[in-house]
C-alpha cells in the first residue's frame, strides 16, 4: 500500500497514511494513531457541523480544501523542525 503524506492546513498538521492506517504528528510524541479520523474525514470532505444522519455531510469542498498530499520529503521538512 505504500505511505501517502499530507498537510492538513486548517489544523497546521502533518498527518500520513501507512499501510491503510492513519497517523498524525505531534511535536512531543511523534507519529500517533489517528483515533478522531481527521484524515480520513477531511479526504471523504465529512463535515460534522451537520445534522446526525445527514447524507449530504459527506463531499462538502471546504473539507476536502482543508488537506493535500505532500512528498515525503516535504512531510520530513514540517516534522524535523517542530
Amino acid at each position: 500500500m505504500g505511505t501517502k503524506y499530507y498537510e492538513i492546513t486548517d489544523l497546521e498538521r502533518t498527518g500520513k497514511r501507512e499501510n491503510g492506517i492513519d497517523y498524525l504528528f505531534d511535536a512531543e510524541k511523534g507519529w500517533v494513531r489517528d483515533t478522531k479520523h481527521v484524515i480520513s474525514d477531511r479526504l471523504n470532505g465529512f463535515d460534522d457541523s451537520g445534522d446526525a444522519g445527514d447524507p449530504y455531510s459527506y463531499g462538502s469542498s471546504d473539507m476536502l480544501f482543508r488537506i493535500w498530499e505532500i512528498s515525503e520529503e516535504e512531510a520530513e521538512k514540517r516534522t524535523e523542525n517542530r
